[in-house]
């Protein structure tokens, strides 16, 4: 396991329009103040940051929808994690965006854990290997006081995993059993899990194989044209349906895909309109007058302060439509990717 320091965290909220740095000693802090200022949000919001949700939440914590940007090193690298609901960004020591998530268990989670060196595997309730999200590996250096009465269960969403999970996570931390023993162990039970699936094949392919010997044994062929004709006609109406909801599916990823050009030629207007505002409002600091001439009609224009802070207040609004954008833009990927997925599964039966 890597030596992880935290160095600095940002919280901003729009909803409240506050913000405010932290910044943390490498070696040992010291958190206190009176009850009720923040201390316990500001510790939940480092894990809330590293996709780690707190079991216990403060209601108007939540409430202001909070930014983080939590800056840490691994083993002396820099790294800044920014979390906002469920997105999250990873950036290196240069500020150069590394990776982006709206995941945890299959995004965020693999990825720290790589980080981490937290190669440690388990079955989840589905009887899929994977990595434990970040949740079960921050979960022993973190204990709420909301949960002092049951210890390993700081965390929400702690549900993922079945069978001694705790002892395991705590044999992983405590070095008793190191990484290659759980990379082993995954092996045996990948291995398992497949011998397991053969069986049951095995088993129904002997119980199939043992009613058509049966029904063979008794089988009187009955050639019925009506019969058939009747056959006939049921499988074509089954074909039409499935026709008209393969239909459906084309006419729903076609109103996506429009959707997204759409929204596409929205945010190239807002960017240009940001570029746009950012260049005005840099001129008008440029110049002290109070008044400007317009070189192209010669009309007078008000450059006061309110004029400036308006044209950095419209910049402003234009940065939060184009964040807004870029998460619709998000979900409708999301959205295609559905209907591909649903339209592929139907041509399959089709």
């Amino acid at each position: 396991m890597q030596r992880l320091i935290f160095k600095e965290i940002k919280i901003l909220s729009r909803n409240e329009q506050r913000a405010k740095i932290i910044k943390f000693h490498p070696k040992m802090n010291l958190i206190k103040g009176e009850n009720h200022v923040g201390k316990s949000s500001l510790i939940k919001s480092i894990y809330y940051t590293l996709g780690a949700s707190p079991n216990v939440m403060h209601p108007k914590w939540m409430g202001a929808e909070p930014i983080c940007l939590l800056t840490f090193t691994v083993d002396d690298v820099e790294y800044s994690i920014l979390r906002r609901k469920s997105f999250f960004a990873v950036y290196n020591g240069s500020k150069e965006c590394i990776g982006t998530f709206d995941k945890i268990t299959d995004g965020l989670g693999p990825f720290l854990s790589r980080l981490l060196k937290y190669d440690i595997e388990l079955p989840d309730k589905g009887n899929r290997l994977i990595t434990p999200p970040p949740a079960y590996f921050f979960l022993p250096f973190y204990l709420d006081r909301d949960s002092w009465y049951n210890p390993l269960s700081s965390f929400a969403r702690l549900t993922q995993l079945k069978g001694q999970w705790k002892a395991s996570i705590l044999h992983f931390h405590t070095g008793i059993k190191p990484n290659e023993y759980y990379y082993a162990k995954g092996q045996i039970e990948i291995i398992k899990d497949k011998n397991r699936q053969i069986e049951s094949q095995i088993k129904v392919s002997k119980n199939v194989m043992s009613k058509l010997n049966e029904q063979m044994g008794l089988m009187i062929l009955d050639v019925d044209l009506d019969s058939f004709k009747k056959e006939i006609d049921e499988l074509l109406e089954q074909y039409e349906q499935l026709k008209e909801k393969g239909d459906v599916l084309k006419r729903n990823i076609v109103a996506l895909n429009n959707e997204k050009i759409h929204l596409k030629k929205h945010i190239k207007i807002i960017e240009k309109s940001i570029h746009e505002l950012n260049e005005d409002c840099h001129y008008a600091l440029s110049i002290p007058d109070e008044e400007i001439d317009c070189p192209t009609c010669g009309a007078v224009y008000s450059n006061s302060f309110v004029e400036r802070f308006s044209i950095a207040k419209d910049e402003d609004r234009c940065h939060d439509l184009l964040e807004e954008s870029k998460m619709v833009l998000r979900e409708l990927d999301s959205n295609i990717k559905k209907e591909y997925e649903l339209y592929e599964e139907h041509v399959l039966l089709d």
